[in-house]
């Protein structure tokens, strides 16, 4: 099987509107395509092979099952010589209303009822054209070092992205997760140079999810932060990792982890509130969760759903946010945001 004969199943499955669901994980050039044999829209079962895919608030828990799928892998190939970039202006339509909700959160964070909360938006791309084949292709050989999927079904439409950030990966009972936080665009000669109040909301990530996880394991070893880069953006990491106690579940690990507060904010449940309250739209599975379980190897890998986008209707629907801290610039926010954005329109730019 090679790229071009997976590239040709994917056509195939869309034009039929057969769900399908096609990645590379981080650093990998191994691609697999689950390709379902119906149209059903299928909930995981605890013991259920295939893709994953689970929205924000985890009202939705989707799978393209293994058992109702065929399965293909291949190697990607050789690299294309260059990729189109998107040369167009980002439309700032939306920037007052944006940097109105951050307003409203840092009086939030003044009155004490959290000390982070991530604000998102989203931005609506019309479309010319959409080639599954050339947009899996482009997603695919971008963003090498990020987990690059597709996702398709005719009750969801497409889901597709190239997100950093690892919710938890479980190798038996061996487990390691990620606090990622801090935006900074990327530059070839000069590292970033990291504020104050970039590091602080690191660090209430990296408190959080240690915090969390810790009743899970008896040893948790936990890296020095470093910088990792992620496309055009650099963003500051920490990786946790240990072996879980024998009577932990995953879907324990999983339900404390989610939502990190890379994606909600700190404390939990005063974030969410105010994400629901005030960003004005559904973030449906941006910032969800996503990605292969392998019940047989007791092999799972899942990755919050970042740098993503959803189509239909001939319209790409981007999603990008930032973590609102105490010392937070609206307009310094707003513009992260829009670096942010470009990930996702470069992959789109021959589709525009």
């Amino acid at each position: 099987m090679t790229f071009e004969q997976i590239k040709q199943k994917v056509t195939q499955a869309f034009e039929a509107q057969m769900p399908f669901a096609v990645f590379c994980l981080p650093n990998s050039e191994e691609v697999v395509a689950f390709v379902q044999k119906d149209r059903e829209l299928y909930n995981p079962e605890p013991k259920e092979s295939g893709f994953l895919l689970t929205d924000f608030l985890t009202d939705q828990h989707l799978i393209i099952p293994l058992e109702h799928s065929d399965r293909y892998m291949c190697d990607l190939g050789q690299e294309l010589a260059e990729l189109e970039e998107f040369s167009g202006e980002l439309s700032e339509m939306d920037r007052e209303s944006y940097q109105g909700i951050i307003q409203d959160a840092l009086q939030a964070i003044e009155r004490e009822r959290f000390s982070k909360v991530v604000l998102s938006r989203p931005y609506k791309q019309p479309l010319s054209q959409l080639a599954i084949a050339d947009l899996t292709d482009r997603l695919l050989r971008s963003y090498t070092n990020a987990m690059r999927y597709v996702w398709y079904h005719p009750q969801t439409g497409i889901w597709c992205g190239a997100t950093p950030e690892v919710l938890i990966e479980v190798w038996g009972n061996t487990f390691k997760t990620m606090a990622l936080a801090g935006t900074k665009p990327y530059h070839e000669i000069h590292p970033p140079q990291w504020t104050a109040k970039e590091l602080a909301e690191q660090q209430y990530v990296k408190d959080a999810i240690g915090d969390r996880i810790s009743k899970f394991t008896s040893l948790l070893k936990v890296s020095k932060t470093e910088n990792h880069r992620a496309g055009n953006l650099m963003h500051l990491k920490t990786l946790f990792s240990g072996v879980m106690h024998k009577q932990k579940k995953i879907h324990e690990m999983i339900d404390v982890l989610h939502p990190t507060p890379a994606i909600c904010g700190t404390p939990t449940k005063n974030a969410k509130e105010f994400i629901i309250a005030n960003e004005g739209y559904d973030r449906s599975f941006y910032t969800g969760y996503l990605g292969p379980r392998c019940h047989l190897s007791r092999e799972t890998k899942l990755f919050v759903n970042l740098r993503c986008m959803h189509i239909a209707d001939n319209t790409a629907t981007l999603y990008a946010g930032g973590g609102i801290t105490q010392g937070s610039d609206p307009q310094d926010e707003y513009d992260e945001t829009q670096n942010k954005l470009k990930t996702m329109l470069h992959v789109l730019a021959p589709f525009v």
